[in-house]
């Protein structure tokens, strides 16, 4: 038994019955673990049995996890003699390759949803709902990019990361609240 305690606080027990509820994202996991295989290889890199093990259960869970989180599934599915040093690797390798994010937030990561895309990235701004813990991943517009660099350029400051963390209440959760 695994108990999962996500940012907003909300704890969640995982066993075989409850691990469908994050292993639920709308994905076919084959096909993705392909094209990161093909966006590995293109780079020069290698997506080993071990990474490919450890980056199908980012993307079956459709929750941000940490790296102990992903670690304890990763001993209760796949590699029970895992260490955190197995999944820092491979998180490190995955970032550097663009197949997953950090979520700097809180600390967590999750699969990137343009895997399977063939084009080249947008900088990414994030949804992070602080009642269920959801993100939602969409691109920033180029008008918004300028704008920000526009912005920080008046005060002398240069943008490294051009990425976007933005808290607030999803969708569900807010249709869950006008329902009490």
């Amino acid at each position: 038994m695994l108990v999962l305690t996500l940012y907003s606080g909300i704890e969640r027990t995982i066993n075989s019955l409850v691990l469908d509820h994050f292993m639920r994202r709308k994905i076919d996991i084959d096909k993705t673990l392909k094209a990161a295989a093909n966006h590995c290889q293109n780079q020069g890199k290698r997506l080993t049995q071990q990474r490919q093990q450890i980056l199908s259960l980012i993307l079956s869970v459709d929750t941000p996890m940490t790296a102990y989180q992903l670690l304890d599934l990763l001993k209760t599915n796949d590699l029970p003699n895992a260490q955190p040093p197995t999944i820092y690797r491979a998180l490190e390798f995955f970032s550097d390759s663009g197949l997953i994010h950090r979520i700097e937030a809180n600390n967590t990561y999750i699969a990137c949803d343009h895997i399977q895309c063939s084009h080249a990235h947008q900088p990414t701004q994030f949804l992070l709902c602080d009642q269920c813990g959801s993100v939602a991943e969409t691109t920033l517009k180029p008008e918004q990019l300028t704008a920000m660099e526009e912005s920080a350029k008046q005060y002398g400051f240069l943008i490294n990361d051009r990425s976007l963390e933005l808290h607030g209440v999803c969708h569900d959760c807010q249709e869950s609240n006008q329902h009490q």
